[in-house]
């Protein structure tokens, strides 16, 4: 016999369902997109798309509820191409490039990665609005080639073959190992800001944090730390060879609009965090 708590669960979770579909019929999945800041450029050089579901009844659904949910039932292929064409839409129509932006990072979950048609819908809508596979960087997290190793490593190798870069997402927690990172050929590595935020009180996190870097850099591949949201996590991160930073400090999430203005007035140096502390 269930619990109450356990019968609470499930009507939340049938809720959840029902607003996910209600989301999709109605195309109303909104991507909100948060800044990234090149060190030694000192400017917001790309962004990541972000997915947001907002129902009338339940309000806001974090995606930690509701893309656990999507990806068991499978509408995470329709939702994951939904992201996907409207990251290219907005990159095409604001013509992003010529205001700094050189990519989108766009977060491909384990299920779609295990879709065999997803490189060729991707390409389709590239040819739609006219956006080379190189302004839209994949991220993928360590988990998505457990299941079906064989059909991962095709779809990736022809998301390649396509120009696509990829990042790996999340890195220092879960299943990290360097191997991973040489094996499928990524071209950024996103440190998890589990261990940045440990750095600050643990002496111990601080080593893995320098280590993790620096093994990042002697492979030649781009180091984004994620999840900084003070003054002193950027002076202390900005100070090591990392590229790009992305967190709080900067910017939380924000809807289109608000993102291409912040763009505009911190790329001409008209906002604070303009000037890099020595």
């Amino acid at each position: 016999m269930l619990t109450d708590k356990e019968i609470l669960l499930i009507k939340r979770r049938n809720a959840v369902e029902k607003a996910i579909s209600n989301a999709l019929e109605t195309k109303s999945f909104q991507i909100y997109y948060q800044p990234i800041w090149d060190r030694k450029a000192n400017k917001i050089h790309s962004a990541e798309a972000l997915l947001r579901l907002y129902d009338e009844k339940l309000g806001f659904i974090t995606p930690e509820e509701f893309i656990p949910i999507a990806e068991k039932d499978g509408t995470i292929i329709q939702i994951g191409q939904i992201v996907f064409e409207k990251a290219c839409h907005f990159y095409s129509r604001e013509m992003l490039h010529s205001k700094g932006i050189d990519f989108l990072e766009v977060n491909l979950s384990p299920v779609q990665c295990m879709h065999k048609d997803l490189a060729k819908e991707f390409g389709e809508v590239l040819q739609k609005y006219g956006v080379s596979a190189e302004r839209i960087n994949l991220e993928i997290t360590e988990t998505a080639a457990i299941n079906s190793p064989e059909t991962f490593n095709r779809t990736i190798t022809e998301l390649r073959n396509m120009r696509f870069k990829f990042s790996l997402d999340d890195y220092g927690t879960g299943y990290s190992n360097a191997s991973y990172i040489f094996n499928l050929d990524f071209d950024f590595i996103k440190i998890d800001k589990s261990i940045l935020w440990s750095a600050d009180e643990k002496a111990s996190a601080r080593v893995v944090l320098n280590n993790t870097i620096e093994m990042i850099r002697q492979m030649n591949l781009k180091v984004i730390v994620e999840g900084v949201q003070t003054a002193e996590q950027k002076r202390v991160i900005a100070g090591r060879n990392i590229d790009y930073i992305q967190g709080f400090y900067f910017s939380c999430p924000v809807p289109e609009k608000e993102f291409l203005q912040f763009v505009q007035d911190f790329n001409a140096g008209l906002l604070p965090q303009c000037k890099i502390e020595k």
